[in-house]
C-alpha cells in the first residue's frame, strides 16, 4: 500500500470528491489492506470525537432559561 496515496484518497473521501475511478482505486486498497481499513477506522474514530467535543461545547455554552413548573405550558393542563 502506497500510503501517501492512501492519504490522499482518504481526504478526498472525507470531503466526498473522490471521483468513480479513485472510489475503485480507494475500495481495491482497502479490500487488499487491513492497515488501510484499521487507518479509516482509526480516523472515523477521531472524527466522531472531535465532532462531539465541538458540539457539547456548543451547547455548554448556551444558558438554559430557568422557568417555574407552575408555569410551564402542558397539554393535558389547558385542555381541562
Amino acid at each position: 500500500m502506497d500510503a501517501t496515496r492512501f492519504d490522499e484518497l482518504l481526504l478526498a473521501y472525507e470531503d466526498d470528491a473522490l471521483t468513480p475511478g479513485d472510489l475503485a482505486e480507494f475500495k481495491q486498497i482497502l479490500d487488499s489492506s487491513p492497515t488501510a481499513r484499521q487507518r479509516l477506522v482509526e480516523c472515523a474514530v477521531l472524527q466522531n470525537i472531535a465532532a462531539k467535543h465541538v458540539m457539547s461545547e456548543s451547547v455548554a455554552g448556551v444558558p438554559r432559561q430557568k422557568t417555574s413548573r407552575w408555569t410551564v405550558w402542558r397539554p393535558l393542563t389547558a385542555a381541562a
